[in-house]
């Protein structure tokens, strides 16, 4: 019994600790192509480094004309909409809901 134990310990730390090389580590992101990614990369760099609202205004325009360049992967174009979104609410830019105030015309 201890044997089959100290095995299924040994087989999950296995399993576990194993090499995954789908996503990237920082982002877990699923890979579309590498450009793209670095992209999704420094979007997500730049916000957790605070680097500030022109870069990230930057960055995600960048992300933006990527995915429009390649709109049959509609991956890219939903990761890019997310993200546009996502960082258009962090910058308060769209209004919250019930807000009666328009931050952007």
């Amino acid at each position: 019994m201890q044997k089959i134990f100290t095995l299924s310990i040994i087989l999950f730390l296995l399993v576990a600790c194993s090499d995954n090389k789908k996503s990237d580590t920082y982002s877990l992101w699923s890979p579309t192509d590498p450009e793209f990614d670095n992209a999704v990369r420094s979007i997500d760099m730049a916000y957790a480094h605070d680097e500030g609202t022109d870069t990230l205004c930057r960055l995600t325009f960048k992300l933006a004309k990527l995915a429009e360049a390649d709109s049959m992967n509609r991956i890219k174009g939903a990761r890019a909409a997310f993200l546009r979104h996502a960082i258009m609410n962090i910058l308060s830019l769209i209004p919250k809901h019930g807000s009666r105030e328009r931050k952007w015309r």
